[in-house]
C-alpha cells in the first residue's frame, strides 16, 4: 500500500536559501510537537517552533538567551540533566584547526535556553567539532557526551567522550581506549549490534563494545572489508530478525563541475596529494574569464601556470583568449609540480584545467558557446552497501541480493523508517555532488530485507540543481502517525553553498501505527540505549533509542512502529539501559504513548544488589554507594564527592530489630552521625573525599534507607552492589515516614543456588524453608578434597550424608553436637551433607586450612552464592 509525499515547504514557514551544516529535531517546549533547529553555517542559526498544523514559526530570539551562530555544525537535543526538558548541544569548528571556537551547551530552564558549555566542562574550544551524541556509557543514569571531531594538523583535541558527574563533565579520552583521529564526516551513533543487551558505539567508522572500559574496538572482525568506510549510515532491522543491520551511504566526490549548458562552468577541484590531481576539459573559442577563489589553503598567483611557458596571472580574476599564443600548450609534471595549470590546444579548441593544490574553486565564463565539458575521472568510495547482521557475530554484505547494488552517484545522508507503515523499514538517501544535487532515492522494503527503488521517491525526489545536499531527517510533524522528511541543501563549499530546504509531508494510507516516548527513571531520562520490540499479528519488530543521531543531523528521537492492518499491539517489550525489562500487552494502535521505566524489583532480570565491593575512584564519582562484600562482613555505605562545590547528603536507616552495630568512617568536622537502637542518621558534606558508615543488622531483620541530596529527597544518586546499579527508592515506609525508601536487601543463607558441578569448584551451603542446612561439594571437572567440621551447642536433630562413598569419603557424627567430614570429589560428581539443629541452637562451620591457603575462598552461601571472608563461619540465628 503506497503513500505520497507532498512538498509543503512554502506554506510551512521553513522555506529559505542559505548555507547549511546540520538539522536537529527536538521538543524544546514540551508540547509533544517536534521543533527543528537548523544550522545556517556561518550565519545566525534558527529554531522553529511547530504549530501542529504543518507550519512553523521562528522562535530563535524568544527561546535562546544567546543567539547561536558562527562555525556551527551538528546539534543534539536530549535531556542530559534529567530535569524533564530537552537541552541542546551544538559543536563548533575549532578555528579551522588552527584556532579555537567554544562549543555551545544550551541548558533548558523551561522558558529559555542558556549557554553553559564552559561552566559544565564541555567547551573543548580547540576541537574541530562535527557531530555530538549523548549516551550513558557507564550506565549510571547520567548521559555522557561524545564529541566527534575532525583531526587538527597539530594532532590535538581528538574525538573524545566527556563523562558526566554531578552535572559537569570530564574528558575521559585516556581511559576509554579510543583509537581513531577523526574525519570531516565525523559522527557517532548507537546500536546493540552484538545482541548482548549493551549498545555498541559506532564512532567515526569504528565500532566499539562498551560493556567495559577501555572499550573494545571490534571493527575489523565485525565489518567486511568493503563495509569499513562511509559518509553516513542508517542502523535498523531491515529483515525483522530482531537484530540491527546497517545501510552505508558511501558519499560522493569532493570535486565537481557544473555547466549551465551555454557559457558558464562552475568547478570545485579538491586534491589532497600531488599525485591526486583533479580537473576539467571543455571546447570553446574566444575569451575565457577565470574567477578563482582559493579556500582555506592559499594558492598564490605564482602557483597558477598558464600555457606551455607557465605564465603567472596578475590577479585571481583574469581573461584568456584562444588566439593568444601564450595560453597555448600545457606544461605539468605530476611528480614535482604543485598548483593550478591551464592550457589551450588550438588544434581541437580544447581547454584543460588541472589542479593538485588541495582546494580550488571558481567560475569560467566564455563570450562564445562552450561545448563538450568533461570532468577528469574522480575516484569514489564505491556504491552504497547494505550489511545484514549475522546472529550478532558480524555483518555481511547483502547489497546485491537486497537490490541496493546500484551505480554510485553520491549518497550524502540516509535515514531509515517505515514510511508506509507496512511493518518493515524503508530507506531514503540524499544524493548530491559537491556543487549541485541529484534526484534522491527511496528504497521500499519488500518485507524480507530486499528493496525496490521507487522511481519518483513517492513524491520526495528532492531539489535537483545548484546547492549541494546536506542532510535528510525524519519527524512526524503533525502526529498523524506517518513519518515526514526534511531535506536541507547548501553544504560546505563557500560560494557554492547556498541551497534550499525541502519539507515533505507524508499523506499516509490506511495502515495502523504506534508511537512511543520513553521516560527513564533509573536509566537516563530519554531512555537513550533502550531497545523496544513490538509484536503484532505474529510479526516482531525492533526499534532502538539511539537519540536519532547520524552525520551532523538528528531525526526526532520518538519511537515509531508501522503496524499494517493490525489495530492492536499484542505485546510491547522495553529493554531499558538499567537492565530492567518491561512488558505491556494489548495496546491500541494509532496513538502516541509514554512508557515510564519502573523501578520495582519485580521487573528486573536480576537483583541489582550484586555481592562484592564496587570499584570507586576518588574525585571522579559522586553519590551514595551501598554494598556488602562478603556474607560475614557488615554493610558499607559511602558518600562520595567529585567537585570543589560541596555536596550535602543526609542518609537515614531504620530497622525493625536492633542494629548489631553501626560505626562511622572518615567523618570530618562538618559531618555528623547519630544512632538509636534501631536506626542511624548520617549527615555528610563531601567535595573530593568520602564519608561513610559500616553497620550490621540482626539476622532476618527488615530495614529501609532514605537519601537526601542538597535538600532534595530521593535523588538519582543511590548506587548499590558491586556493579553500582542505580536505584530509585520507591517503597513507602511508615517507620521512616517517607514515601520513597530503599529496602535494604537481606543477605541470607536462604534459597537453592544454581551451580554446575562439572565446571564450578567449591562448597555450596544453604538453608531451605524447613530449616534444613544443605552442603554440596563439587570439583568442577577436577579432583577436590574438603575437610572440616560443623559445631553446635546442642545435638543435631538429624544428619544425612548425600552421595557419600565409604571408600573415599567420611562423615563422622559420633558426637551428637559435631559433624566431621572428609569429602573427596571427582569430575562432575558431588558429595554432600544435610542436617538440622534445634531452634535457638548455635552452629558454626570450620574448614581445614591445610586444604587451601584460604579455605573460605571456596565457600559460597545461599541462593546468591555469597562469598565468605573467613572461617570459622557463624551460622547461628538463621
Amino acid at each position: 500500500m503506497g503513500i505520497k509525499f507532498n512538498d509543503i515547504t512554502q506554506k510551512s514557514g521553513l522555506s529559505y536559501i542559505a548555507p547549511s551544516w546540520g538539522v536537529s529535531w527536538g521538543d524544546v517546549n514540551g508540547d509533544l510537537l517536534p521543533d527543528v533547529w537548523i544550522n545556517n553555517h556561518g550565519y545566525d542559526d534558527s529554531l522553529f517552533l511547530n504549530q501542529g498544523n504543518g507550519t512553523f514559526i521562528d522562535a530563535t530570539d524568544e527561546i535562546f538567551a544567546q543567539i547561536p551562530n558562527g562555525d556551527t555544525h551538528g546539534g543534539d537535543w536530549t535531556d542530559f540533566d534529567n530535569d524533564g526538558d530537552q537541552d541542546l548541544i551544538v559543536l563548533t569548528g575549532g578555528g579551522a584547526g588552527v584556532g579555537s571556537d567554544g562549543k555551545k551547551l544550551y541548558v533548558n530552564d523551561g522558558q529559555k535556553l542558556h549557554e553553559q558549555a564552559v561552566e559544565r566542562g564541555v567547551n573543548y574550544s580547540i576541537g574541530r567539532g562535527r557531530t555530538p551524541l549523548w549516551f550513558d556509557f557507564d550506565r549510571d543514569g547520567k548521559l555522557d557526551l561524545v564529541m566527534a571531531t575532525y583531526r587538527r594538523p597539530d594532532g590535538q583535541a581528538p574525538p573524545t567522550i566527556f563523562r558526566q558527574t554531578n552535572g559537569t563533565f570530564q574528558n575521559s579520552y585516556d581511559s576509554l581506549g579510543l583509537t581513531h583521529q577523526g574525519s570531516n564526516e565525523a559522527f557517532a551513533t548507537l546500536s546493540d549490534l552484538t545482541g548482548d543487551g549493551i549498545a555498541e558505539l559506532i564512532f567515526d567508522r569504528n565500532i566499539y563494545e562498551t560493556s567495559s572500559t577501555p572499550f573494545n574496538n571490534i571493527t575489523t572482525t565485525f565489518l567486511p572489508e568493503n563495509g569499513r568506510s562511509w559518509r553516513d549510515l542508517a542502523v535498523a532491522d531491515f529483515n525483522n530478525d530482531l537484530l540491527p543491520d546497517m545501510y552505508l551511504a558511501k558519499g560522493g566526490s569532493f570535486s565537481d563541475v557544473a555547466f549551465n549548458g551555454s557559457d558558464t562552468i562552475q568547478f570545485a577541484l579538491m586534491s589532497w596529494t600531488s599525485a591526486n590531481d583533479r580537473g576539467l576539459q571543455f571546447q570553446a573559442t574566444g575569451n575565457m574569464t577565470f574567477d578563482l577563489t582559493p579556500w582555506l589553503v592559499n594558492l598564490s598567483l605564482n602557483n597558477i601556470y598558464i600555457g606551455a611557458n607557465r605564465v603567472n596571472p596578475s590577479d585571481y580574476k583574469f581573461t584568456l583568449s584562444s588566439s593568444d599564443p601564450t595560453v597555448q600548450g600545457f606544461s605539468y609534471n605530476r611528480n614535482s609540480d604543485r598548483g593550478l595549470f591551464i592550457g589551450y590546444d588550438p588544434s581541437s579548441n580544447q581547454w584543460s584545467v588541472v589542479s593538485n593544490s588541495r582546494e580550488v574553486k571558481g567560475w569560467i565564463t566564455s563570450n562564445s558557446p562552450i561545448t563538450t565539458v568533461k570532468q577528469m575521472e574522480e575516484s569514489s568510495q564505491g556504491s552504497d552497501r547494505l550489511l545484514i547482521n549475522n546472529q550478532g557475530k558480524n555483518l555481511i554484505d547483502y547489497s546485491q541480493q537486497a537490490g541496493i547494488d546500484l551505480p554510485h552517484t553520491g549518497a550524502a545522508s540516509v535515514v531509515a523508517g517505515d514510511f508506509d507503515n507496512d511493518m518493515d523499514q524503508d530507506i531514503y538517501v540524499l544524493m548530491t555532488e559537491a556543487i549541485d544535487s541529484q534526484p534522491n532515492r527511496l528504497y521500499e522494503n519488500q518485507g524480507d530485507g530486499s528493496f525496490v527503488l521507487v522511481p519518483d521517491g513517492w513524491g520526495a525526489v528532492g531539489h535537483v540543481g545548484f546547492g549541494a545536499g546536506d542532510v535528510v531527517t525524519t519527524a512526524d510533524i503533525d502526529l498523524d502517525g506517518f513519518l515526514d522528511l526534511f531535506v536541507s541543501y547548501g553544504y560546505w563549499l563557500e560560494g557554492f553553498n547556498d541551497g534550499p530546504r525541502k519539507l515533505y509531508h507524508n499523506q499516509g494510507n490506511q495502515n495502523h501505527w504506534l508511537q512511543i516516548d520513553l521516560e527513564g527513571v533509573i536509566s537516563n531520562q530519554d531512555g537513550i540505549g533502550a531497545k523496544i520490540v513490538a509484536s503484532a499479528g505474529g510479526v516482531e519488530q525492533l526499534r532502538e533509542q539511539s537519540g536519532g543521531m547520524h552525520l551532523w543531523a538528528e531525526n526526532h528521537q520518538r519511537i515509531h512502529f508501522g503496524l499494517g492492518n493490525h489495530s492492536i499491539v499484542d505485546k510491547l517489550t522495553v529493554y531499558w539501559p538499567s537492565g530492567i525489562v518491561q512488558e505491556l500487552e494489548n495496546i491500541a494502535s494509532n496513538q502516541l504513548i509514554k512508557i515510564v521505566e519502573p523501578s520495582n524489583s519485580s521487573v528486573k532480570p536480576s537483583d541489582p544488589f550484586s555481592p562484592g565491593k564496587p570499584s570507586l575512584t576518588w574525585g571522579e564519582e559522586s553519590g551514595v554507594f551501598f554494598w556488602r562484600e562478603f556474607f560475614d562482613t557488615p554493610y558499607r555505605l559511602r558518600t562520595y564527592g567529585s567537585s570543589t562545590t560541596p555536596k550535602n547528603y543526609s542518609v537515614n536507616l531504620i530497622s525493625d530489630a536492633p542494629l548489631k552495630r553501626a560505626t562511622p568512617d572518615n567523618l570530618g568536622s562538618l559531618d555528623s552521625f547519630s544512632t538509636t537502637a534501631k536506626s542511624f542518621t548520617l549527615n555528610s558534606q563531601v567535595t573530593y573525599d568520602f564519608d561513610g558508615v559500616n553497620f550490621e543488622l540482626t539476622p532476618g531483620a527488615k530495614a529501609f534507607l532514605s537519601v537526601t541530596e542538597d535538600g532534595v529527597p530521593n535523588p538519582k544518586t543511590l548506587f548499590v552492589g558491586s556493579q553500582k546499579a542505580q536505584v530509585v527508592p520507591n517503597e513507602k515506609d511508615e517507620l521512616l515516614g517517607v514515601q520513597n525508601a530503599y529496602s535494604v536487601p537481606l543477605v541470607t543463607p536462604y534459597g537453592t543456588p544454581q551451580f554446575d558441578a562439572g565446571t564450578e569448584k567449591g562448597l555450596f551451603l544453604w538453608q531451605d524453608d524447613q530449616r534444613v542446612w544443605r552442603l554440596r561439594a563439587t570439583a568442577g571437572g577436577e579432583t577436590a578434597r574438603y575437610v572440616g567440621s560443623f559445631y553446635s551447642d546442642q545435638n543435631f536433630e538429624f544428619v544425612t550424608p548425600v552421595d557419600i562413598e565409604g571408600t573415599f569419603d567420611r562423615v563422622d557424627t559420633s558426637s551428637g553436637s559435631r559433624i566431621d567430614f572428609n569429602l573427596i570429589v571427582n569430575n562432575q560428581w558431588l558429595d554432600g551433607i544435610d542436617f538440622r539443629v534445634p531452634l535457638g541452637a548455635s552452629v558454626s562451620l570450620n574448614l581445614d586450612p591445610q586444604i587451601d591457603e584460604n579455605p573460605a575462598s571456596l565457600l559460597r552461601i545461599g541462593e546468591d552464592k555469597w562469598a565468605v571472608r573467613q572461617v570459622p563461619l557463624d551460622l547461628s540465628a538463621w
